[in-house]
């Protein structure tokens, strides 16, 4: 009895820790993202292109038209950093055994099943995202 109580209590601390680390680390990117677009802003790029290039940066593989999309949906540094980090490197498809890579489809699909708040709350409907990669 004793065993599986310490157990459990190391599996909920575990769970804890995993979760800290992992929102220290949205805060950083967050904080890396703020940075790079004054940088770039000071440096004579406007708002918009600035999130393109923050946007590039962190998504080579993407198609400039998809880059352009991401920035119509997360219109400020804020959103633009939970987007990527929430939704595109940690929740996407293939991240959750759909298989492949991310693509311009597949960031198509996230961008429009997505929903992000004034806040940066980001709500992605992956049922929805799922059906539409079947369906292409």
């Amino acid at each position: 009895m004793k065993y599986l109580l310490l157990v459990t209590v190391g599996f909920v601390i575990f769970c804890i820790i995993k979760a800290a680390k992992r929102a220290s680390e949205g805060t950083r990117y967050l904080r890396n993202c703020r940075e790079r677009c004054n940088e770039l802003c000071s440096q004579g790029c406007c708002k918009r292109e600035a999130l393109i290039s923050i946007s590039k940066e962190r998504h080579p593989e993407l198609d400039d038209k998809v880059h352009q999309k991401i920035v119509d949906k997360c219109p400020d540094v804020h959103r633009l950093a939970s987007f990527i980090y929430s939704v595109l490197d940690f929740c996407a498809p293939w991240q959750q055994g759909y298989g492949g890579k991310l693509s311009n489809d597949k960031a198509e699909a996230l961008i429009e099943h997505t929903t992000i708040t004034e806040s940066g709350r980001v709500n992605t409907d992956m049922g929805a995202v799922k059906e539409q990669l079947q369906q292409e």
